[in-house]
């Protein structure tokens, strides 16, 4: 019993990491599931910078985990968070019963934040976004805050259209990303597994760190099939379940 309360104050502190910073960045709160947080933008009015404030939301959350990692004493330390991001229309107000109400948020977007978040860990990256978010904020975080890095097209499970994913890497701590070589290597690789050239994504994979989590997560996806692409393949790889993070982080919708 001892050691269930001290898991729950630790997940404790985790929401309250995610909530603290959702909030700091004009966000909502929209839900709590289980050691999850649901933060969605732009509500109850329309706000042109919701995609940028929901990136920043992300990295200021997945920073604070990452600084605990080195301080063995904090109660963060040992919690990784996956953080998935989707930008589009929803709807958004509050719901309930006549005895009590919260704010809620419905919409294919939503699920679609929630299965990005669900890929983190099989991607390797702490932060996902989808390519409506990417355009809304190309060109808006500086380079000492972010850099944005394509890994390709997947269908999630239950989402039958392709999803453009990419993984948005933080500038502090221990996942500064790549050199810019090997993150041109990777976007090579990346065109290469889409056009079924896989012979040649796996040679431009070889140049990465044995580390590197997308460049892992495309050796995977090749080696389910053999190492050669399936007769139907269109370029998107087709995820048939949906995968279990550590720590659930923030799916946020904007």
């Amino acid at each position: 019993m001892r050691r269930l309360h001290a898991l729950l104050a630790r997940v404790r502190e985790a929401l309250s990491v995610m909530t603290r910073n959702i909030l700091k960045y004009e966000g909502v709160i929209a839900d709590f599931q289980g050691d999850a947080a649901l933060g969605f933008w732009g509500w109850p009015s329309p706000n042109d910078e919701s995609a940028l404030s929901a990136c920043r939301a992300a990295l200021a959350i997945h920073n604070t985990f990452a600084a605990a990692q080195h301080d063995p004493e904090h109660p963060l330390h040992g919690f990784r968070v996956g953080i998935g991001i989707c930008h589009g229309e929803a709807i958004a107000g509050r719901i309930g019963s006549e005895d009590q109400i919260k704010v809620g948020v419905f919409g294919p977007v939503v699920n679609r934040a929630s299965r990005l978040q669900d890929l983190t860990k099989t991607v390797g990256s702490p932060i996902l976004l989808d390519g409506e978010t990417v355009a809304a904020i190309r060109g808006a975080l500086t380079p000492r805050e972010a850099t944005l890095r394509r890994v390709g097209r997947v269908r999630p499970p239950g989402i039958s259209t392709p999803v453009e994913i990419y993984s948005l890497v933080s500038s502090l701590g221990d996942d500064s990303g790549l050199r810019d070589a090997e993150l041109q290597d990777f976007q090579r690789a990346v065109a290469a597994w889409e056009t079924g050239d896989w012979a040649g994504a796996k040679e431009l994979l070889k140049r990465l760190p044995p580390q590197d989590g997308p460049a892992n997560f495309l050796r995977m996806a090749m080696g389910e099939f053999g190492e050669r692409p399936p007769v139907d393949w269109d370029g998107a790889l087709t995820l048939a379940q949906k995968s279990a993070s550590p720590m659930a982080g923030v799916a946020a919708d904007v």
